[in-house]
């Protein structure tokens, strides 16, 4: 569920592929304190600046950087539209639904925003993170939930795209659809408490959460016993259209832990049963836990109404990457360049005038490195790859775009004074480019 989990397996098997040797360099990232870095997955087309120093259309500029397109732009989107719709409405959370009014528990709590952000974020921002004022789920709930996980005993590490070594200092999960107890009062809870719950988090918006699809649920368990380090998870985005955070014990319990929030720059422990709500773009991770056990209940959900193209393309090339399908990958990479700059205009478009004003005011979003929009580092993998296939003229193209993405990378980090957790993995690319010129 992390985005960057499929350039990490590039990585890896890459490294197995004497034809893509050196590899395309994606590193791995935790804790920020040793190893803030996450994947090169890429951040932003701003769409104008991108009109502007192309002089020509996203899709012209775009696919005239790609050879003999093995489909259409259209045709993919058609696929991502279906994936998506599959998600939303697979079992069990597709039936998931927010109830009438009448039917709720009672009154959600107050949330808190935090950070500087301005006024109240939309779901969409990249700093939207906020959390709850009272407790969404009683400490009655939370135990049972802990109990019926550690009874069962089924956790599994699966992070299949990390290392081995990296594997072990990473969080053991249970999906909850594997725990009848804790699904069948999740089916019920989710519609009378968590979805109203959601919906005051962000009232300008005016929006029923009807749109929202519960389509991934994990009970966590960071266990620290002293032999591998602090349990963490890197610092990443998720999938997600909004994820929901629930810790299931005191922070008492453990040393350390709670969710590495990288735009604030810290890690926020909220109370046992308070809720930490988060657009999936922010990025974020599981603070390293050096003492204690940490339980989490991690929701994710998708919307109905949006589906995240440029994320689905990108996925997509990290597994044709995998398999040695250098042009799809490659067309898929475009393809993602061009739904990040698609998807951005139509999201900036959504915000009300208002909010887009008291952004302005609080100096978030366009300037900003919050406003550093998702895809603009795929410029730097798709530069690679023209190189593997000998199409250095395209490559070059590619890699200039890049640069440029880094350069304005650099220049935001000096005005916000804080480290971007995808520097680091651009900057070996950077570096498998300047060896292939040497």
């Amino acid at each position: 569920f992390f985005v960057w989990a499929g350039l990490l397996a590039a990585t890896r098997l890459c490294k197995q592929l004497p034809c893509w040797a050196p590899p395309i360099v994606a590193p791995t990232s935790g804790q920020r304190s040793a190893e803030n870095s996450a994947a090169a997955v890429g951040e932003a087309p701003t769409v104008g600046a991108w009109v502007q120093s192309f002089g020509r259309s996203e899709k012209a500029d775009v696919e005239d950087n790609v050879t003999l397109l093995t489909r259409t732009f259209e045709a993919g989107i058609a696929e991502n539209a279906l994936e998506h719709g599959r998600e939303c409405n697979a079992a069990p959370f597709g039936s998931f639904r927010v109830v009438p009014h009448k039917d709720r528990d009672g009154n959600p709590p107050k949330w808190q925003q935090l950070g500087s952000g301005a006024a109240r974020a939309s779901p969409f921002d990249a700093e939207s993170v906020l959390v709850s004022g009272g407790p969404l789920l009683s400490l009655d709930e939370c135990s049972a939930i802990v109990e019926e996980a550690e009874a069962a005993n089924t956790w599994v590490k699966s992070f299949p795209h990390a290392s081995k070594d990296r594997e072990a200092t990473m969080p053991d999960r249970i999906r909850v659809d594997t725990l009848p107890a804790t699904l069948s009062w999740l089916s019920e809870a989710i519609g009378r408490r968590l979805y109203p719950a959601i919906e005051s988090a962000f009232p300008e918006r005016q929006q029923s959460c009807a749109h929202l699809r519960l389509y991934q649920a994990s009970v966590l368990q960071y266990r620290a016993d002293g032999t591998v380090g602090p349990i963490s998870t890197p610092v990443h985005q998720d999938f997600s259209f909004l994820t929901l955070t629930v810790p299931l014990n005191s922070p008492s319990e453990y040393q350390h832990g709670g969710t590495w929030i990288e735009p604030l720059g810290n890690a926020v422990r909220p109370e046992r049963g308070h809720g930490l709500l988060h657009s999936g773009r922010v990025w974020h991770g599981g603070h390293g836990v050096s003492g204690g056990t940490r339980y989490a209940l991690a929701l994710f959900f998708h919307s109905s109404k949006h589906v995240d193209h440029g994320k689905r393309f990108e996925e997509r090339a990290s597994s044709q990457i995998i398999q040695g399908r250098a042009q799809e990958g490659a067309d898929e990479l475009a393809f993602s360049l061009r739904a990040y700059a698609e998807e951005e205009e139509q999201r900036s478009g959504e915000l009300d005038a208002g909010q887009g004003e008291a952004r302005r005011r609080s100096g978030v979003g366009e300037g900003q490195m919050v406003g550093y929009r998702q895809g603009q580092l795929l410029w730097g993998i798709l530069a690679i790859l023209q190189n593997r296939m000998g199409r250095s003229d395209q490559g070059v193209a590619c890699e200039l775009r890049f640069r440029e993405a880094l350069a304005m990378l650099r220049r935001l980090e000096g005005e916000s004074g804080r480290a971007h957790p995808a520097m680091a993995g651009a900057l070996q690319n950077l570096e498998v480019l300047e060896r292939w010129k040497a």
